[in-house]
């Protein structure tokens, strides 16, 4: 079923049982801005988890999940997630972010939302739209702002400062100066959130089509200190010539900003946010050379996996990042000075390759990202080597594949199978079938090497 489909459904179920049923939230604010949303948020003036076992059975859908302590329970259908909650209102304790909870009407649960683009309620029985607070002007103004006092809504749930964070990167809103205020007043409360809260709502950050606006933007709150104090760290980089580290900061910046224009990857996008995290603990003036980052790569990969332990980053993408950072440097020396008039060695190739292994293209999206010099000329000359490389590594590895390579069917089965005796065509034929099963468009399978051999018997017999 569609959205609109299980929406439909619920609708008349609603009314059906005069039940105050509304559909809130993210949904009715993605509808607006012409967005795909899966996630459909229903509240309930009443019992929430009884509502979601008849709709479960209305919709032929496994049990639902019970969460009895926010009165919630979540279905399931495909890739679209239902969660039903009775309307409530919450009060918090100083030191936590976890609220006490009391049922209460529709009002009161749309003013405890953390922005006034998400408390729009749906009702189900009516069709009619409740927006108390304006919350539809806001989205076409793209305006993020709070349906109550932002210092209250900020105190009561500090992490709401990174939601408004990540809704304007992923958004392109701006942030209303009032609630930009209230965050930069309340920013000391982020400390009472856990890590793992504060990982995930970074994590969602960076998978943003902007994430380095995400970026800029905690820095302009002063959360960039309490959530990323290593990136924090770059901006005490000595500032050096060109030919040394620029702004490192605003460097970064760029660098995150053209690899996320190229991939959607967490671990490369994460990858040029670090990847010269080592540069303040590195950089030393040597007279007649000037500033020096000498091994930054090495102390910046460590730097590193200390910060995916604070995030509790799983394993792979936690080495891939490693491995990138650790390697940023590299094709730029392959690349670039100090390679001779052939360009890198096939064993410096070979090294790199075994190296990064499945992440080489990761680590040129990178790479090619690092330049950033003024001197437009320098940066062409850059982008040209790095692509030159890239190509000499790609005619390695087809090298590489052609040496150990043994095509399943000999010139006999091709003689059999076209019907032709022992000539230079044969010869001619294998090389057009080692051809084709290199690069990939056939497999080198007996039984697909023969159909080709049959479908294309006239055309192979012609290249005598």
């Amino acid at each position: 079923m569609t959205e609109k489909e299980i929406i439909a459904a619920i609708s008349d179920l609603a009314r059906e049982n005069n039940w105050p049923v509304y559909l809130v939230g993210g949904y009715l604010r993605d509808r607006i801005l012409r967005r795909a949303c899966h996630d459909l948020d229903f509240v309930i003036e009443g019992d929430a988890i009884l509502f979601a076992g008849k709709v479960a059975k209305l919709l032929s859908l496994k049990p639902p999940v019970f969460y009895s302590r926010f009165g919630t329970a979540m279905l399931q259908s495909g890739k679209i997630t239902l969660e039903f909650a009775t309307c409530r209102k919450e009060s918090y304790l100083v030191h936590s972010r976890k609220p006490k909870i009391v049922a209460s009407e529709l009002k009161d649960d749309l003013k405890r939302r953390d922005f006034t683009i998400n408390a729009l309620a749906l009702s189900l029985k009516d069709g009619k739209m409740i927006d108390l607070f304006a919350g539809r002007e806001d989205i076409k103004a793209k305006i993020l702002r709070t349906p109550v006092d932002p210092d209250k809504t900020f105190f009561d749930d500090p992490l709401r400062m990174l939601r408004a964070v990540r809704f304007a990167s992923r958004l392109n809103f701006v942030i209303h100066p009032q609630t930009e205020a209230a965050i930069i007043r309340n920013r000391e409360r982020l400390k009472i959130v856990s890590r793992e809260r504060i990982a995930d709502e970074f994590l969602r950050t960076m998978d943003t089509p902007q994430p380095a606006a995400g970026i800029v933007l905690l820095d302009h709150l002063q959360l960039l200190p309490l959530v990323l104090p290593e990136i924090e760290n770059l901006k005490n980089v000595v500032a050096a010539d060109d030919r040394n580290c620029k702004d490192v900061f605003r460097h970064t910046l760029i660098v995150l900003d053209r690899v996320s224009r190229r991939t959607n990857d967490l671990p490369t996008r994460f990858a040029a946010l670090f990847h010269d995290v080592g540069k303040p603990s590195t950089q030393k003036f040597i007279p007649g050379e000037g500033w020096t980052f000498h091994d930054h790569p090495i102390k910046g990969a460590r730097i590193w996996l200390e910060v995916a332990r604070r995030f509790n980053v799983g394993s792979p993408a936690r080495e891939k990042i490693y491995k990138l950072i650790e390697l940023h440097l590299r094709p730029h020396y392959l690349a670039g000075a100090g390679v001779n008039e052939e360009g890198a060695s096939n064993r410096a190739i070979n090294h790199l390759v075994n190296d990064c292994g499945q992440d080489l293209k990761s680590l040129f999206i990178l790479t090619a990202a690092d330049l950033t010099s003024k001197n437009e000329g320098k940066v062409r000359k850059g982008l040209a080597d790095i692509a030159d490389l890239e190509n000499k590594i790609r005619e390695w590895k087809k090298e590489q594949r052609t040496a150990v390579f043994r095509l399943v069917i000999d010139g006999n089965e091709i003689m059999k199978l076209l019907e032709i005796k022992a000539s230079p065509l044969v010869g001619k034929v294998k090389s057009e079938l080692e051809r084709l099963v290199l690069d990939g468009k056939i497999p080198n399978r007996k039984r697909d090497l023969k159909k080709y051999l049959r479908d294309e018997k006239a055309q192979l017999i012609s290249l005598a």
